[in-house]
């Protein structure tokens, strides 16, 4: 009787579990979102963003600037890559809450959620951990790890993820790229690991990942892509790009010997300096170093500057940013 009693409660169950689904006919599945194509404009799904990239753009053939970025989205079914057009909804779509899409586009590439597209929060969605997982690789496939010595010697345009110690970090600067009427914001810094080292070069919004580093810092960098130049090969960032911190050391008391400026304005000053036996770059901020060294920042201030060097002082870095600073008197 019991017995009896079970089965037919698993039965109602089911029979209303399957109304329910059947009294929502545009409601779909993750799943059935993968499977189907074209989506219907009266179709939706709900699922949780477990990642969301960083705001992208891109130029129109009349040379417009666009703003796009990715969502990878999940249910308990499955997930999906998501394109989303516009800078408004990326202030409104946030990693780790659940959202019903409505009137979406499908391509070979992905679902994309176009201006006439509806995201609206809804309640959570309970998803299974490996497809938190999954989701996340969507957005991020990540390249194999090779030494730098191997990196060296393969071919242009390679997919690769490395690991290494900063050697030296250049400031941030703005390149002229010839495909671009627009300067493009660069910064790099040389990695090393036990085989070689190398220069890594970021560029556009991924030089925002090389906040806060330091020379010593012990990262990772994935999805990177080789660039021959003249002989030479460097690492490029690509929009996959991730950095991760495995060791950082800081902020740092070193001594240093200032032997040359690259900039002296009145904002900032690019100084080459010697540390631990190696000349590299330092940033430091004009109204710091000029009261150090009791000089003016006036139209001369360079030529002042100049005087002084070459100078030992002891300072404050964090990355290649000098903090500050005490120069050492001369005997």
């Amino acid at each position: 009787m019991v017995l009896k009693t079970y089965i037919l409660k698993s039965c109602i169950d089911e029979t209303f579990v399957f109304q329910q689904r059947n009294a929502r006919p545009w409601e779909i599945r993750i799943s059935d979102v993968n499977s189907k194509d074209p989506l219907l404009e009266t179709q939706a799904f709900s699922g949780k963003v477990v990642k969301r990239s960083g705001l992208r753009t891109y130029h129109t053939k009349d040379d417009q600037k666009k703003f796009v970025f990715y969502l990878g989205v999940t249910d308990k079914t499955a997930c999906v890559k998501v394109m989303v057009y516009g800078k408004e909804r990326y202030q409104e779509i946030k990693e780790g809450c659940s959202y019903l899409f409505r009137s979406l586009i499908k391509d070979q590439i992905s679902v994309k959620v176009k201006n006439s597209s509806k995201v609206s929060l809804t309640k959570s969605v309970e998803v299974p951990e490996e497809l938190e997982v999954e989701a996340s690789r969507l957005l991020y496939p990540e390249s194999p790890f090779y030494s730098i010595a191997e990196v060296k010697t393969f071919s242009d345009k390679t997919d690769v993820s490395v690991e290494g110690t900063i050697q030296e970090i250049d400031p941030a600067e703005d390149t002229a790229v010839s495909y671009q009427k627009q300067k493009r914001k660069t910064q790099r810094f040389k990695l090393k690991d036990e085989s070689s080292s190398i220069w890594i070069q970021m560029w556009g919004e991924e030089t925002k990942l090389c906040k806060g580093l330091s020379v010593g810092d012990i990262v990772k960098l994935t999805n990177m892509r080789t660039n021959e130049y003249y002989g030479e090969v460097k690492l490029n960032s690509t929009a996959y790009t991730k950095l991760q911190k495995v060791k950082t050391v800081g902020f740092q008391n070193v001594k240093i010997q200032i032997m040359g400026i690259l900039k002296a304005i009145k904002k900032e000053t690019r100084l080459e300096a010697e540390i631990h036996q190696q000349v590299q770059t330092f940033v430091v901020a004009s109204k710091l170093l000029a009261e150090e060294l009791n000089i003016k920042l006036e139209r001369d201030y360079r030529e002042r500057l100049l005087d002084k060097i070459p100078l030992i002082a002891d300072v404050e870095i964090a990355g290649n940013r000098i903090k500050k600073i005490k120069a050492a008197k001369k005997m």
